[in-house]
């Protein structure tokens, strides 16, 4: 249920669930909040060593990576994900890791961290095919200096969205537009009084339409 519903490990501390166990259940007694966080790590370390012998057991893995910037917060992440071939011929994808970035976003830096990563579930460097990331100028080094020139492949995706904003940027009116969007988005993101207000006409305009 924690792990499924994505629950915090307090909810088993709540009055509500343990009232609800003790009526079902009388006998059952719910784990504490310390033995729910040890049952989750040693569920999370037998599932790793899994993952180890999976990718052990492979003689090509494709490598996708990113930095995911928290919305609201300056906090980045490097996130690392492997694709393979199992035994059955079918392909898997893994989330590796999502190991948050404390120092300067080089590529020196990056490429420390896509070692330590790669190490820690015994990736080694021959088994690497390909390293897909976007078209940062530190992401490619980053690549350049882990594994060397050629098996660097930028994301399409990355590609293609990079090529309509600039094409968009060319034309005034659109981006004109685009640009009084942001500067009314973040008017009513700075002021609570401004943003009560567009609640209390958007209530009014909702409950006109539900009259009519």
């Amino acid at each position: 249920m924690v792990c499924r519903d994505n629950m915090p490990f307090s909810c088993v501390e709540k009055r509500g669930l343990q009232h609800f166990c003790k009526v079902a259940l009388p006998r059952y007694k719910p784990p504490t909040r310390k033995r729910l966080t040890y049952l989750v790590e040693l569920k999370y370390s037998a599932t790793i060593a899994l993952l180890r012998k999976a990718l052990c057991d492979v003689d090509q893995v494709a490598l996708t990576r990113d930095i995911l910037t928290v919305t609201n917060s300056s906090r980045s992440f490097l996130v690392v994900t492997a694709h393979f071939l199992n035994c059955e011929g079918e392909l898997e994808s893994c989330c590796l890791s999502a190991e948050r970035i404390t120092g300067p976003h080089t590529g020196v830096h990056i490429s420390a961290m896509l070692t330590n990563i790669t190490s820690d579930f015994c990736i080694e460097k021959c088994q690497i095919q390909s390293i897909t990331t976007d078209g940062g100028s530190n992401m490619l080094a980053a690549v350049n200096l882990f594994i060397g020139e050629g098996k660097g492949v930028r994301c399409v995706a990355h590609l293609i969205n990079t090529l309509v904003n600039g094409v968009l940027k060319d034309i005034k009116p659109f981006s004109q537009l685009c640009d009084n969007i942001k500067s009314i988005v973040t008017f009513f993101k700075q002021s609570v009084k401004a943003m009560d207000a567009l609640r209390a006409e958007q209530e009014m305009v909702g409950k006109k339409k539900g009259r009519s």
